[in-house]
């Protein structure tokens, strides 16, 4: 649930780091629901907001110089 929530929460504040636990928390989910036998949804969940916040702030340093040398503010 924890790798979820901070997948979610990271594509409105902290991208990067909350990307980061929500791959952390996710991955530490689905090896202990692996290991228990019960389903693992939210883990993978967890996994892939973080993943997609980390790839979206990372498009986002190196896209927002350029538009900023071209005088277009965000």
């Amino acid at each position: 649930i924890a790798g979820m929530v901070c997948g979610i929460v990271s594509f409105f504040c902290f991208a990067f780091v909350l990307g980061l636990l929500a791959v952390i928390f996710g991955a530490v989910g689905l090896s202990k629901s692996k290991a228990v036998g019960m389903g693992n949804g939210m883990a993978v969940a967890g996994i892939v907001l973080g993943i997609i916040s980390i790839v979206l702030w990372i498009v986002f340093l190196l896209v927002a110089p350029g538009l900023f040398a071209f005088g277009i503010a965000l």
